[in-house]
């Protein structure tokens, strides 16, 4: 939180984060790791202060701001591909990145992991003084050890990805529909029990 109440994001801006991100987070990565981020917009400025192309820019300036850094980009472009500089910024450092959808920072276990601290912060903070909060922030991050870390994407596998699945009634696999379409001679035929010896058409939908 910031110190007027309102919500952090308000006090971080893009020049802020991308020096965080390239001096003190990409640095002390383990090897390999995969970084996953939301679409924060300060999570795609540049730290020159300018600002990169978003989903309403033009395909060809897209293209300009990739080409002026560097990044190479597949020649089926389009307009996801404006946040493909830091994506290929971690790539080039032996990382991945994993793009959360918009509007699911629940999808993120490090919210699990924010929230545990945040209350342990409320729950010892009986002087409300600064130098006594900035104590307690670094006694919670001490809690946070690789298990907790474990458990809070044990649940976001187990328990909130599920239930996505199942609130949009999505299937992992879709068993194949035969439907089979009869002739009107056959309907009639049917009807009597017997056969005129139309074949009956068979359509799969998939």
């Amino acid at each position: 939180m910031s110190t007027d109440g309102r919500d952090y994001h308000t006090e971080m801006n893009g020049k802020v984060f991308e020096q965080w991100f390239e001096k003190q987070l990409v640095p002390a990565l383990p090897p390999k790791s995969i970084v996953v981020m939301d679409n924060a917009s300060y999570h795609s400025v540049r730290v020159d202060g300018t600002k990169a192309p978003t989903s309403n820019s033009r395909k060809d300036d897209m293209k300009d701001f990739l080409n002026k850094h560097g990044v190479e980009f597949d020649s089926k472009f389009t307009r996801d591909h404006h946040r493909l500089f830091k994506d290929e910024f971690l790539k080039k450092k032996g990382h991945d990145v994993l793009r959360l959808p918009p509007y699911h920072c629940d999808l993120n276990p490090i919210e699990l992991i924010l929230g545990d601290l945040k209350g342990f912060i409320d729950q010892d903070n009986s002087t409300f003084k600064l130098n006594d909060v900035e104590s307690l922030i670094q006694k919670g991050f001490e809690q946070i050890d690789s298990t907790k870390w474990l458990k809070s994407c044990d649940h976001v596998r187990n328990i909130i990805e599920p239930s996505y699945w199942k609130n949009d009634a999505i299937q992992k696999e879709i068993q194949k529909i035969v439907i089979h379409i009869l002739s009107d001679s056959e309907s009639e035929s049917e009807k009597d029990d017997s056969s005129d010896g139309d074949e009956t058409e068979d359509y799969e939908w998939l």
